[in-house]
């Protein structure tokens, strides 16, 4: 089942699977990197899996806690 259909995703899937399309249309073969704070990081955790070509890197901070 491709990822756009998938009702599984849930809010967080969606909101992810957006932002890589929003990155895909703004990258313009530049380097990207994503940071995601607090209820934020759970949607760079889904993109992680979507793992989108543009994107160079991830930051994650978890409470304080960041994980590149």
């Amino acid at each position: 089942m491709p990822v756009e259909a998938n009702p599984s995703l849930g809010f967080r899937g969606s909101a992810a699977l957006d932002l890589h399309k929003l990155i895909s249309k703004l990258s313009n073969g530049g380097n990207t990197f994503v940071y995601g704070t607090a209820y934020q990081a759970l949607i760079v955790e889904r993109l992680m899996h979507l793992d989108p070509p543009e994107v160079t890197g991830y930051a994650n901070e978890y409470h304080g806690i960041i994980q590149l």
